[in-house]
């Protein structure tokens, strides 16, 4: 497991330093943004599947990241995207439109490495980016439930979260254009 430590100013550091070896920490100076983040994993990782998750998610399990590698280790897909499911379940949050932008999902590394460049500078765009690079007819989605993840009105202020909000739907727009 690799943790991609992008420039946060909480104590993501000392955390991770609990876990030992388990789990390894790559620590950005400063913030780089999401695309150079997930590129920084992308270089390290030894596997031939790519996970990628967001942070602050609650209740992130084994089952999860099964349901996620799996359409790609038995050749249904090429790309997993999940969609957690809250104990408030709605169809709605199923066939959400933002689906595309999902934090949580599966590659092989193989397929990632030609688009490393072009990822970097992307920020949250990303997600849009790499949504348009792959067939539609070999990417599936999963249902993961249980997985629910703190918003950034939750873990920041008011002020902070909507800024990062708008930076987040510039940066998705950016790409799309």
């Amino acid at each position: 497991m690799i943790v991609v430590d992008d420039g946060s100013s909480d104590r993501t550091p000392q955390i991770l330093k609990i876990f030992g070896e388990s789990i390894k920490a790559i620590s950005l100076p400063v913030n780089k943004g999401k695309g150079a983040a997930l590129v920084s994993g992308i270089n390290d990782v030894s596997g031939e599947i790519v996970v990628f998750c967001d942070a602050h998610l609650l209740e992130l399990n084994k089952y999860h990241l099964m349901t996620l590698t799996l359409p790609l280790v038995y050749d249904f897909a090429r790309v997993t995207l999940g969609q957690g499911i809250s104990a408030e379940f709605s169809l709605t949050s199923v066939f959400s439109p933002f689906l595309i932008l999902s934090g949580q999902r599966a590659y092989f590394k193989a397929d990632l490495l030609p688009f490393r460049k072009d990822m970097e500078n992307l920020g949250y765009g990303v997600e849009t980016f790499l949504f348009n690079r792959f067939p539609r007819d070999k990417t599936v989605t999963v249902m993961l439930p249980g997985l629910t993840h703190l918003l950034k009105k939750d873990t920041s202020s008011v002020t902070d979260a909507t800024l990062e909000y708008l930076r987040e739907i510039m940066e998705v727009l950016e790409t799309m254009a």
